[in-house]
């Protein structure tokens, strides 16, 4: 089979860790090609399956790359993730459907594009001075900060000019993401594969490599991943990869993010896990070339 591995045009895939998954597949016999989600040549009907990785910076032009993935859908491009799940999870208001069905999501606040707000109302909401700020469509902690960190006028400045292109997201601050550090679980096929666990460096609340953070390989508890696997059923139903962001605190696991477009798998840690999600696209792509068969 012949796969597009989906990138942008400013990343360099040799450099990540969908390298390995690439040398899984050239092992199983499949020839695979690295194309940038707004690459205007590229032909995307005519490979077996269109693969979301390393495709960063969509948050930058969001509206652009939904236009994208929607064509997908409308053209029959073997999109995977599959295009509606992709659009759904853009927007981070995902997590108060998490928080409606129960799940624990810390306390949030959506400001939509071109209001006026006031930020210590909005913090008084959530119940201090201590909150993270960042787009509603976002990633690698683009256009994220700590309130405590900048103070509240500078926050009310920035939030309000940021307001006038993209919806914004206030969210209480929480200390285990400094304290105990972020896990990231892991799930190929819908089972669950590995875990990390990640933890900025002193003095920064942003796990992220580029800001220093670092990654540790360990098993997951059987709680995070009881939670994992709920948010999932409730979201990721049907996904070929998705990593679930949480905190382990002392009131039980606490969901950060459900990530199921572009998320680093951490397949350098576990280098296994390349050649489960190689398989999972095999066996995807053949139920998909029967159905079409027998339609």
């Amino acid at each position: 089979m012949h796969l597009a591995l989906v990138t942008a045009a400013d990343v360099d895939p040799a450099a990540t860790d969908d390298r390995l998954l690439q040398a899984a597949l050239a092992e199983r016999g499949h020839g695979t090609e690295w194309l940038a989600w707004d690459d205007p040549r590229a032909r995307w009907g005519e490979y077996d399956c269109v693969l979301l990785r390393s495709c960063w910076g969509y948050h930058r032009e969001p509206e652009k790359f939904r236009a994208w993935v929607e064509r997908c859908a409308r053209q029959g491009v073997p999109l995977v993730n599959p295009p509606s799940m992709v659009t759904h999870n853009m927007h981070k208001h995902y997590l108060l459907e998490l928080a409606a069905a129960g799940n624990r999501v810390p306390p949030l606040q959506f400001l939509r594009r071109g209001e006026e707000v006031d930020l210590v109302a909005t913090l008084g909401v959530l119940g201090g001075d201590d909150a993270v700020i960042k787009p509603a469509v976002s990633g690698t902690a683009w256009h994220t900060w700590r309130v405590r960190d900048r103070g509240v006028p500078a926050s009310q400045a920035e939030v309000q000019r940021l307001l006038l292109e993209r919806d914004m997201l206030v969210q209480r601050y929480e200390p285990g993401v400094t304290e105990q550090g972020e896990w990231s679980l892991v799930y190929l096929g819908g089972f669950y594969s590995h875990a990390v666990l990640k933890q900025p460096k002193p003095g920064d609340f942003r796990s992220q490599g580029n800001f220093g953070g670092s990654v540790h390989e360990l098993e997951a508890p059987p709680a995070l991943r009881n939670a994992a696997g709920k948010a999932l059923a409730l979201l990721g139903k049907g996904a070929a990869y998705a990593r679930v962001d949480m905190i382990d605190d002392s009131g039980g696991p606490l969901l950060i993010e459900v990530e199921l477009i572009e998320p680093v798998l951490f397949f350098a840690t576990r280098p296994a896990a390349a050649q489960d999600l190689a398989a999972h696209l095999e066996w995807r792509i053949a139920a998909q070339s029967q159905r079409s068969a027998q339609a």
